[in-house]
């Protein structure tokens, strides 16, 4: 047997195949089968909400856990306003903030000396000061 007779024996059977089905009468059944099967399983209402509030608590659950505060404080990176300061000890910044003759904004009763400053607080304490 070579290709073209398996070719022509393969064609033979889906010709009869199809000579021996009635396809109104499956088209027919398959659209009542359909429709039976649709009235059969068609969703309460109650059954519909109660699947939209369970999609809601899973949603609000998931981004609770995804952007909601873990207990970590992030770590941000300085960004230096003024660059040559980085390189200042606190004692050379004191110096500095006391060579400018401004009175801070801060209270002398707070017991906070310029050493105990950070980076941070002592920038922005000369950015008020700059004006």
């Amino acid at each position: 047997m070579n290709e073209r007779e398996l070719t022509r024996m393969a064609q033979g059977l889906g010709r009869a195949a199809a000579d021996g089905l009635d396809v109104e009468r499956t088209a027919a059944a398959v659209t009542a089968r359909l429709r039976a099967e649709r009235v059969r399983h068609r969703p309460r209402p109650v059954a519909r909400w109660l699947a939209l509030a369970a999609g809601f608590a899973v949603l609000l659950a998931g981004t609770a856990v995804t952007f909601g505060d873990h207990g970590a404080v992030p770590r941000v990176q300085p960004v230096a306003l003024a660059p040559g300061l980085d390189d200042l000890s606190p004692a050379e910044l004191g110096e500095l903030l006391d060579s400018l003759q401004w009175q801070a904004p801060v209270s002398l009763d707070v017991g906070t000396t310029l050493g105990e400053l950070d980076g941070t607080q002592l920038e922005e304490l000369l950015a008020l000061m700059e004006g």
